[in-house]
């Protein structure tokens, strides 16, 4: 009876999964469509492709946020428009529509599924997004191969987008390519340290289209760095870090120095010292900046917006991140190390267990 239950569950997995590899080539077929017809009349293929999404929505995530696309995008004069003209060509369509993809459909919609499921079963807080830190230089450090077992088990419970955030060098930085083009069902922002960035890796993210890279804004090397990957036409972004609400009269000159280095997104990254005031207060910011729709930026509050999104998706604003000693980062704070917890199932259990 318990191998008949087995089997029958098995068998029930499996054709879940076709039905998703099926949605997943037809969704994708669609947005090769919509690329070409956007490069021709980009205000009327965008709208129409936002309708399309929104009619097609099942995810209570996707379904806000094709409602926010569609109101958006009734405004002629939007600076979205302008940034899907950026988007159109400066990146790889390629890469466009596999990290959209991925980000959208694996990580907001059937991922957002199973992470409900997960949560009641589970009793925990299961994040959309987890956050690696690595640090080759750190002693005892967390490894690559950690990283790697983690995303396994995380697509299991659903999870299918990371960050990995590359601290002080690019030591290592092929393992971490080579792990991201083995991970092609899943998004990845690689959050790179200001350093020069090689030639050869450069290259290699041409393979990875899965994968949006962050440099970091004022660095010494990010606009050599960006220049590279522009004529590699591999999607990036930018982070800064803030410590108060100063940051928010600044967007509008930050907006032009991104444009003219060939980006369109912002990563702002909060402080350990900013206040919980201060905080809130360009969390606000950030969502108003975008829907002012007057820059041709898209700036996204690294610790708010990910907690939003999970929100949306889980009704718990959970954020799970992982330093590069292996030490945890969480909303309530944690003593745990993930050298001790082989299972991250086991870790998100004692990190963040679900009242009952």
């Amino acid at each position: 009876m318990i191998l008949a239950n087995s089997k029958k569950k098995q068998e029930r997995d499996v054709n879940i999964m076709n039905s998703q590899d099926i949605t997943y080539s037809i969704i994708g077929t669609t947005i090769d469509h919509g690329l070409r017809e956007m490069s021709d009349d980009p205000k009327r293929s965008v709208r129409k492709l936002a309708d399309l999404g929104k009619r097609f929505s099942t995810g209570r995530f996707q379904s806000w946020l094709f409602s926010l696309f569609q109101e958006l995008l009734r405004n002629d004069n939007s600076s979205y428009y302008q940034v899907i003209d950026h988007l159109l060509k400066w990146t790889r369509w390629s890469n466009l529509k596999t990290f959209g993809l991925n980000v959208g459909y694996n990580g907001w919609t059937s991922g957002a599924k199973k992470i409900r499921k997960q949560i009641s079963r589970q009793r925990c807080e299961i994040p959309w997004i987890l956050i690696f830190h690595f640090n080759p230089d750190i002693d005892d450090g967390i490894m690559i191969n950690q990283i790697s077992e983690y995303i396994q088990q995380g697509k299991k419970l659903g999870i299918h987008c990371f960050v990995i955030w590359q601290e002080n060098n690019f030591h290592h930085s092929d393992e971490i390519l080579d792990l991201i083009e083995d991970n092609s069902d899943c998004a990845f922002i690689w959050q790179l340290p200001d350093s020069n960035l090689s030639r050869e890796s450069v290259s290699q993210t041409e393979d990875c289209d899965n994968l949006m890279l962050c440099l970091p804004l004022d660095g010494n090397y990010s606009l050599e760095n960006a220049q590279r990957l522009h004529a590699a036409k591999s999607m990036f972004g930018f982070y800064t870090f803030y410590n108060n609400s100063d940051i928010i009269d600044q967007l509008p000159e930050m907006t032009e120095q991104i444009v003219n280095q060939y980006a369109s997104f912002l990563l702002m990254i909060s402080n350990d010292t900013c206040s919980d005031a201060e905080r809130s207060k360009i969390i606000e910011h950030v969502y108003n900046f975008r829907l002012e729709q007057i820059y041709p930026l898209i700036p996204v509050d690294f610790y708010g917006d990910f907690a939003k999104i999970n929100t949306i998706i889980a009704d718990r604003p959970c954020i799970f991140e992982i330093l590069a000693d292996g030490s945890l980062k969480t909303k309530t704070s944690s003593s745990v190390n993930i050298k001790d917890f082989p299972s991250l199932i086991d870790l998100l259990s004692l990190a963040m267990p679900v009242d009952e």
